[in-house]
């Protein structure tokens, strides 16, 4: 039953004529776990749990979307790790060849921080590919705006998930207003996971990583929220931020980067 709740709603994600999303809402939501083998669900699956336990509480729009997360591993699984969302559903792939990790602490780590990441895009409840618009909860100037705006109409780089599997990641996209505020977004909603965890040991690796990133690829890439989770770690205690919070320190962050455009 659950494959074809998912292969109805994939289908409606993935074409534009044809289907009503009537259909989405129609059918009671589901949450789908997938691991290509046994002794990995073993495993991994209380940190995917976890992860949407967290977004379920921290997020307006997760609890009502459908949810499929796929954890595939092994040496023909590929290194994808990218979600597909929109106000219905949120879909969920990251594959590795083996369990080890060249980037992270241990592969289980890794999948913890890309899960809940992958889950914060979902969460911002735009449509993949990204939203060309940010609903501003903060103020901006006169000059503030007509910067925005000429960004905003820039050339987007989109995947092309038929030409890029099994190795597709977001990781090359050029620079982009709307992909980067949503990186920040999505990057501080998985480091809030750890400031209620009081995990220092995560969050100062996520903060060296994205520096890592940052200094490696320069400003011309979308990941660079070090700077954004340090000013919270600065403060002392660890906040525990909502939902509302997140957002607009995600804004004031990216609003930063405009005034240097």
């Amino acid at each position: 039953m659950l494959i074809r709740i998912f292969a109805a709603i994939f289908l409606l994600l993935s074409s534009t004529v044809g289907y009503s999303k009537t259909m989405i809402r129609d059918i009671p939501r589901e949450v789908l776990i997938e691991f290509n083998e046994p002794s990995y669900k073993d495993k991994y699956q209380s940190i995917v749990e976890n992860a949407i336990k967290y977004a379920e509480d921290n997020s307006p729009n997760i609890k009502n979307k459908h949810i499929r997360i796929r954890v595939f591993i092994g040496k023909d699984a590929g290194s994808s790790k990218y979600s597909r969302y929109n106000k219905e559903m949120c879909d969920i792939k990251i594959a590795n060849p083996d369990e080890t990790s060249n980037d992270f602490p241990s592969f289980a780590n890794e999948l913890e921080i890309i899960t809940l990441h992958e889950l914060g895009h979902c969460a911002l409840d735009k449509t993949f590919p990204f939203d060309k618009e940010i609903t501003w909860k903060i103020e901006l100037t006169k000059e503030e705006k007509e910067t925005y705006l000429r960004l905003a109409n820039e050339k987007q780089d989109l995947i092309n998930f038929k030409e890029c599997e099994p190795n597709c990641s977001g990781k090359d996209l050029s620079w982009n207003v709307h992909i980067a505020y949503a990186e920040l977004f999505s990057d501080l909603f998985a480091a809030n996971y750890y400031f209620k965890k009081n995990n220092e040991d995560i969050l100062l690796f996520f903060v060296n990583f994205r520096y890592a990133n940052y200094t490696k690829d320069g400003k011309g890439l979308n990941y660079y929220s070090h700077k954004l989770i340090s000013e919270f770690m600065n403060r002392g205690e660890y906040p525990s931020l909502t939902y509302e919070e997140i957002i607009i320190a995600s804004q004031k962050a990216i609003l930063n980067d405009i005034r240097s455009r």
